[in-house]
């Protein structure tokens, strides 16, 4: 007869997990990219936020995005979600902050590439060279000495909502940021996706110190490192329109 002692034995054998062995809770979101609401509704007006800042992080640990509202630009690097407010002021985000608009992933570069002095359209023309469009989103990190970085932000906006040009029309805030240490945060997708998604490069900044940033509108680095993170998939939380 088979001793008692030998089931708990038998049973972790069986199991295909093993015992001991640690379940990757975000495993399904690894090759991911998570995009709240669509560049369309964002465009025409829908601010009202979606997901809470806790449920957002369930999805990755880099990515950008704005609130509730358009109240302050997102970026979510290293696994913490900064508010970069219109003055330019970057603080933590609440657990219960709402999302109108993100893009996340779990970052796991795939390429990496040290840079001397390098400009935007260098960047740009740079990554289209080495990381052609082969219908992939691409989660990109940019880390280093910026000589500038040029950022915006918006006022929050209240209801009856305009649209996205109104609302930066009206109140963009548009800042230069010079001899900075710090991160660009974000994504270039694919053309595949037409207008679904922000087209091209979108990135975010944020600084060093966790103080400042916003979204880039110009830069200029003098020395870092380029990270990618080609991702295969992309997840859309598709907006509620209420008319």
């Amino acid at each position: 007869m088979m001793s008692r002692a030998l089931l708990p034995l038998l049973l972790c054998a069986a199991l295909s997990a093993g015992c001991g062995r640690t379940v990757d809770p975000h495993a399904a979101w690894r090759e991911t990219v998570t995009q709240v609401s669509t560049l369309p509704a964002l465009a025409g007006g829908h601010f009202d936020g979606m997901l809470a800042v806790s449920n957002l992080l369930a999805h990755g640990d880099h990515g950008l995005g704005t609130f509730d509202g358009l109240d302050g630009e997102l970026v979510l690097h290293s696994g913490v979600v900064y508010r970069v407010d219109v003055a330019g002021a970057a603080h933590p985000a609440a657990p219960d902050d709402r999302v109108a608009f993100a893009q996340v992933t779990w970052f796991e570069p795939d390429e990496l590439y040290s840079v001397m002095a390098m400009n935007q359209r260098l960047f740009r023309s740079t990554l289209d060279w080495k990381q052609p469009d082969i219908g992939r989103a691409q989660a990109i990190r940019v880390f280093g000495r910026f000589n500038f970085v040029k950022v915006r932000s918006v006022p929050k906006q209240t209801p009856p909502y305009g649209t996205l040009d109104e609302a930066l029309k009206s109140g963009e805030q548009v800042r230069m940021l010079k001899n900075i240490n710090g991160t660009l945060v974000g994504f270039r997708m694919p053309g595949a996706l037409g207008g679904v998604a922000p087209p091209s490069f979108h990135l975010h900044f944020i600084s060093a110190d966790a103080s400042t940033g916003g979204h880039v509108l110009d830069f200029e680095i003098s020395a870092g490192q380029i990270e990618i993170d080609d991702t295969p998939v992309l997840h859309i939380l598709l907006p509620t329109l209420v008319r």
